[in-house]
């Protein structure tokens, strides 16, 4: 049996939501959030992706994900779970092969790469890991939650 991690659907709370990648669109009302190609309403606004998911295009304004539900009105916060609380228990399965590329302390893993354990490896010890952009060899742990057993 396989026992590969899944995918949580959170933001890091240290970086602001910056990074959020995830599908909600919708705020806590259910209102469903405009396109961001839709929407022009803040000066220093210049996300225009053509989707309507949560992002956070403003982290020195706002402190998570959010998003506009018409354009006459400011935007809203998404209901959206703070990683640091939901992936307490990280896998440190050697054979997670998904694709997590953002580490708990909320940095980008280098070049491209995802999280990962090696078997071989003894820093693996606390889970799948990867290099930064940081550079100099940085490192950091990934939050990859540990999925539930099928039977």
């Amino acid at each position: 049996m396989d026992n590969l991690a899944k995918e949580i659907d959170c933001y890091n709370r240290y970086n602001k939501g910056i990074h959020y990648a995830g599908h909600i669109s919708k705020i806590p009302s259910g209102l469903p959030c405009l396109k961001w190609s839709k929407v022009n309403v803040h000066p220093n606004h210049n996300y225009t992706e053509d989707h309507n998911y949560c992002r956070n295009p403003l982290p020195s304004e706002v402190d998570s994900p959010y998003c506009y539900t018409t354009k006459e009105f400011g935007f809203e916060k998404c209901i959206i779970p703070v990683c640091g609380k939901v992936l307490q228990n990280s896998t440190k399965d050697s054979h997670y092969d998904g694709q997590i590329n953002i580490t708990r302390k909320g940095y980008i893993c280098k070049n491209g790469a995802y999280c990962r354990a090696p078997s071989n490896d003894p820093d693996s010890d606390g889970g799948p890991w990867c290099y930064t952009r940081l550079g100099n060899g940085h490192w950091d742990y990934c939050n990859v939650p540990v999925c539930e057993s099928k039977f």
